[in-house]
């Protein structure tokens, strides 16, 4: 074990009576230093977690070859190994969720409490029957025949049940992201198929009280968890939500991602990404996070340090 020099000695006995005089501050109203110090030591811990969260994103809305109703390939070159797990998210730029109608554009007792007999069902104006979801979907030509709308057992409904109140309603499923993809290994010649599962992504509430209860009334499965996180409103207009998850390692080397565009940008304005990452205590990669406590603890500090000098000040001219 290195012995301290005694020139260190006394460098360390100079820290000591400063830090001493500085934290006798810290416990009037000078906390901002101690505030600033977490804010720092926080930023700098997010910083070097930040740096382990290796990130692969890819924007495919404005591929021409990727367009809506099409099947794309995308090549990517991984070329440092992502350990598992691994995450696959959507980010979507310019689309807003948190406007008040997109929010309650839902009937919660549909979703939570699995009942045909609900209230509230003017919530989910103008996405409150099939036959108005159906009408929609034809206009912005999603669907070209009323025929192509049809239950998630694959039937195409009866007019009665047209005119009765869809399961799910509301601008929230009618916008439901669908998008669809698939990775693949290449070696040689030959593509092999990454599993991604899409099990045990959404909150665990959701997954316990989410079930569907009428297949050949329903025209969404609620019961999958992709639809869960989408109906988990985002406050912000760029967002991202987990789509799937792979339980392997994702050796460096070339790859093919699958994209089945479902999903229409262009009616809303919007752009879509596909990222693969994986994820450190946490979370994936967030600059933003860094940044505003890098920024916050310098500010915080620094105002500590002034009111420190300003108290010293007043109280020798005293």
């Amino acid at each position: 074990m290195n012995q301290w020099k005694p020139s260190n000695k006394l460098f360390g006995g100079f820290i000591y009576i400063i830090t001493g005089y500085l934290f006798k501050y810290l416990k009037s109203q000078n906390n901002k230093i101690k505030k600033g110090i977490y804010l720092l030591v926080a930023g700098i811990l997010f910083a070097i977690k930040n740096e382990k969260v290796i990130e692969y994103k890819i924007e495919y809305s404005q591929i021409q070859k990727c367009g809506f109703k099409q099947i794309c390939e995308i090549e990517l070159n991984i070329n440092q190994e992502i350990k598992q797990p691994v995450f696959i998210y959507y980010e979507m730029k310019n689309f807003n969720q948190n406007y008040q109608k997109y929010i309650d554009s839902y009937n919660q007792e549909q979703i939570y409490q699995a009942q045909k007999l609900y209230s509230h069902q003017d919530n989910c104006e103008p996405f409150r029957t099939n036959q108005q979801i159906c009408d929609k979907l034809k206009e912005l030509k999603i669907i070209q025949q009323s025929n192509e709308y049809r239950n998630i057992l694959g039937q195409q409904f009866t007019q009665q049940q047209m005119e009765q109140v869809a399961i799910p309603c509301g601008i929230k499923a009618f916008t439901y992201f669908n998008d669809e993809y698939k990775l693949y290994k290449i070696d040689g010649n030959q593509k092999q198929e990454i599993n991604i599962k899409s099990d045990n992504i959404s909150w665990e509430f959701d997954q316990k009280n989410i079930k569907n209860y009428d297949a050949q009334q329903q025209w969404i499965n609620i019961e999958n968890q992709r639809f869960q996180n989408w109906i988990r409103v985002s406050g912000l207009s760029k967002f991202k939500k987990l789509w799937g998850k792979i339980d392997q390692d994702l050796k460096t080397g070339n790859y093919i991602i699958e994209i089945n565009n479902k999903f229409d940008q262009k009616i809303y304005n919007t752009y879509k990404n596909i990222l693969i990452n994986n994820v450190t205590s946490i979370g994936g990669k967030n600059p933003v996070l860094v940044i505003a406590h890098l920024v916050g603890g310098s500010v915080t500090l620094l105002l500590g340090f002034v009111f420190i000098i300003y108290h010293i000040k007043t109280k020798s001219n005293k």
